[in-house]
């Protein structure tokens, strides 16, 4: 009898085990995912904020209130701890000013102000677009992709807020 039962073990995990773990693959990926996402979004919206709470009006008691880009790149690397910075791009936009970081480190060091003299003030809009590159392994096991560069997609954020001091 124990002899007719033979290979039905490894027949049972191939039918069940197999699809388990690509369904657990799939669960923790999708989550890595949304949180990445999350920390993108969130980056973008502090960051539009910190940029916003600025402006050129802000100077109180002698306080220097001047942002420069490195500072904006600083800040935004520092509230998006779920990201690789390297992987990381944003763009800020003033009325008149755009500056791209592709990636975030080489803006760190820039020393030009943002938003410039002429765009910082009170009811100008700055603009926050944040992009992250995520590659999802699981796309190599869907049919007619080929696992070299399968899976590769970008997130993006974007905030916009106004200067009101």
């Amino acid at each position: 009898m124990r002899s007719q039962r033979s290979g039905s073990t490894l027949i049972e995990f191939t039918l069940v085990g197999i699809p388990l773990i690509f369904m657990m693959m799939s669960i923790l990926m999708t989550a890595i995912g949304m949180w990445q996402f999350e920390s993108l979004a969130y980056g973008a919206q502090s960051t539009a904020r910190f940029i916003a709470m600025h402006g050129r009006t802000c100077t109180q008691d002698g306080n220097s209130c001047i942002v420069t880009v490195s500072d904006v790149a600083a800040y935004f690397s520092g509230q998006t701890i779920a990201l690789d910075p390297a992987k990381a791009n944003i763009t800020l936009k003033s009325a008149s000013t755009t500056t791209s970081c592709r990636p975030i480190a080489s803006c760190i060091g820039n020393s030009a102000q943002f938003p410039s003299a002429a765009d910082n003030g009170v009811n100008f809009d700055v603009t926050v677009t944040a992009s992250y590159g995520v590659v999802n392994p699981l796309a190599m096991f869907w049919p007619g992709t080929t696992p070299v560069g399968s899976g590769t997609f970008d997130l993006y954020a974007t905030s916009r807020q106004r200067i009101t001091f």
